[in-house]
């Protein structure tokens, strides 16, 4: 396959999406999954959020994690069940929910669109190598 044909495919792919995320909402049990965002999306939302100077996440990452992956969490997130959560409704679940429950949204939207793609970067390189050292061997 070639780039075009890879571009072509990649378009038509269903999005990743996360594991579950359990959150407790007055007293009731849900799960939320969320979906790797539009590269553009993320980058302009990254754009709009500098890093914090007294944050160390924000330094490691260069942007106000918190602010991104929040902002980007009505965007991206819905019900397990496939149910589309309004964004009036994510003005008010947000801060509603524990630190516990934020953090495991924060996880999964990062991991998205920040540790998936770097993890698949790095493998593909090695994967690479790999097939050159074979070649000249």
């Amino acid at each position: 396959m070639g780039f075009l044909e890879d571009v072509a495919a990649a378009k038509a792919a269903p999005k990743e999406t996360s594991d579950a995320v359990p959150v407790i909402v007055n007293g009731s049990l849900y799960e939320l999954v969320f979906e790797r965002a539009d590269g553009d999306a993320w980058a302009e939302c990254v754009s709009r959020h500098p890093a914090r100077t007294e944050s160390l996440i924000d330094r490691r990452y260069g942007y106000n994690f918190n602010a991104v992956v929040l902002e980007m969490a009505p965007k991206t997130g819905r019900l397990a069940d496939g149910t589309v959560i309004p964004a009036e409704a994510w003005a008010d679940l947000i801060p509603s929910l524990a630190g516990a429950e934020i953090s495991g949204i924060t996880d999964a939207i990062w991991s998205l669109n920040e540790w998936n793609p770097a993890q698949e970067i790095e493998k593909a390189k090695k994967a690479l190598k790999a097939g050159s050292r074979r070649k000249s061997n």
